[in-house]
């Protein structure tokens, strides 16, 4: 298994590091009141060995919000990735047989399937499946779909490449306040150049000097030279100056210690200029008042979006909050104006309503068969493994869904896809995928029946 550490992976990066360390610490607790958080890392952590890690841990990997979260997030090693999608796959599968509008041959097809796809499970993710679907199942249909494919699936043993890494874990030393150094942002309100020997100058000054300049001064050049300072006591006298910019107010903000990000969010003055908000989302030591406060005067899906996908927005809660928030924008929305949403925001907004737009299936039939979708929705339809069986079934036998190479890779490797879909769509593979593809448990059958 190569999803983990080795002797030549580059060292923990400080991010890594504290990641890491919490999980060990929440590890050690063994609390269970931790899921919410290892949710939300799952989702927004872009480390596969962070992934990793928590993938190794039985009772965070048991967990179906957390498997959900490796699917949906891209830095998920593929072996992972894989062993989730095919669990979260069987498990709507059963869910879409509570279903009362499907037909006698629909449900024969998809029982079918489930049994299929159970025996590919590892043994303890099919008690997990079995066990998850007797809780949510409405239907006897369902709950016997799943002790029928639990029992016929027997006594098979465990794929090997299914093991997860463990012992992951190193020890990391405790991480002081974040203490960031200034981002130059040039400024188009002062297109100042603050001239070498001035910098010199006041860099040789008193503290209680630069204070009383950081203050009183109006002079742009030398406001900009004290925002790089480092001492609360400047910064917070810079703040306190009317003649602070809005460029420069951010660009503390964005760097802010605790102290100093604890003042902006009480000086309403500050607070309210709509660049210095956006800054203080960068910050990882503002006040979580001040972060719920931004996120939920938002109302633009966009800007929402933006914040659930900026690097420089390390912390899991602005980006729960944010999806949260977006989320709630997004039910309220009618038809058309999802539609209309979707197709301007792309792939990005699919992951982020991944729930609310997959398990809408009126409203995914209704994009394939009406919106003329990119490539890129098209493919993200495709490759979800809650994905309305219908609506993968429509992309299969729809040349103009279909045509991208892609799209068809992606219908094959998933679980959900209907098999007279994926034995139509295995003809056309390249040499190298179908090579890849023959150790895959069912895939691999399908291929030899077809060669």
């Amino acid at each position: 298994m190569t999803d983990g550490t080795s002797n030549v992976d580059p060292p923990l990066t400080e991010r890594e590091e504290v990641h890491i360390k919490l999980l060990n610490s929440l590890k050690s607790s063994g609390t269970g009141g931790e899921l919410g958080v290892v949710r939300r890392i799952a989702t927004w952590i872009d480390s596969p060995r962070v992934i990793a890690l928590i993938a190794s841990h039985a009772p965070w990997f048991d967990d179906w919000g957390i498997r959900e979260a490796f699917i949906r997030n891209e830095h998920t090693p593929e072996r992972i990735r894989g062993r989730c999608a095919r669990a979260v796959g069987v498990l709507d599968l059963l869910r879409e047989l509570d279903r009362v509008d499907l037909s006698g041959e629909e449900k024969a097809e998809v029982r079918d399937q489930v049994r299929t796809l159970v025996r590919t499970l590892p043994v303890e993710d099919r008690d997990r499946v079995r066990a998850r679907a007797l809780e949510l199942s409405s239907t006897r249909d369902a709950t016997q779909a799943a002790e029928e494919a639990v029992a016929a699936a027997g006594s098979v043993a465990p794929d090997p490449d299914d093991t997860l890494p463990v012992g992951l874990a190193r020890p990391v030393e405790e991480e002081p306040e974040r203490r960031l150094g200034p981002t130059p942002v040039p400024s188009d309100e002062d297109e100042i150049t603050p001239e070498r020997g001035k910098a010199r100058a006041i860099s040789t000054l008193a503290t209680d000097r630069k204070v009383a300049l950081a203050r009183t001064s109006r002079d742009l050049a030398v406001l900009q030279v004290l925002s790089g300072e480092e001492a609360d006591v400047v910064r917070l006298a810079l703040l306190a100056n009317p003649a602070l910019g809005d460029r420069l107010a951010a660009d503390i903000a964005r760097s802010a210690s605790a102290r100093v990000a604890r003042e902006i969010y009480r000086s309403r003055r500050l607070f309210q200029r709509p660049m210095v908000r956006r800054a203080l989302l960068e910050s990882p030591n503002v006040p979580s008042a001040a972060l719920v406060e931004v996120v939920s005067s938002m109302g633009d899906l966009r800007g929402l979006l933006g914040l659930t996908q900026n690097p420089k927005i390390r912390s899991m809660e602005v980006k729960a909050r944010a999806r949260a928030r977006l989320t709630s924008l997004f039910r309220s929305l009618g038809s058309t104006e999802k539609i209309t949403t979707i197709r301007s925001s792309g792939r990005s907004l699919l992951k982020a309503l991944w729930t609310d737009f997959f398990r809408d299936e009126e409203l995914v039939l209704r994009c394939l068969r009406e919106c003329h979708l990119d490539k890129g929705l098209v493919l993200e339809i495709a490759r979800s493994s809650i994905a309305p069986r219908r609506a993968l079934k429509l992309v299969g036998e729809t040349p103009s869904l279909s045509a991208p190479y892609e799209v068809r890779l992606a219908l094959v490797q998933n679980p959900k896809t209907p098999p007279s879909v994926v034995k139509r769509m295995l003809h056309g593979l390249r040499p190298a995928d179908r090579q890849a593809l023959e150790g895959h448990p069912t895939i691999g059958e399908m291929l030899r029946k077809s060669s």
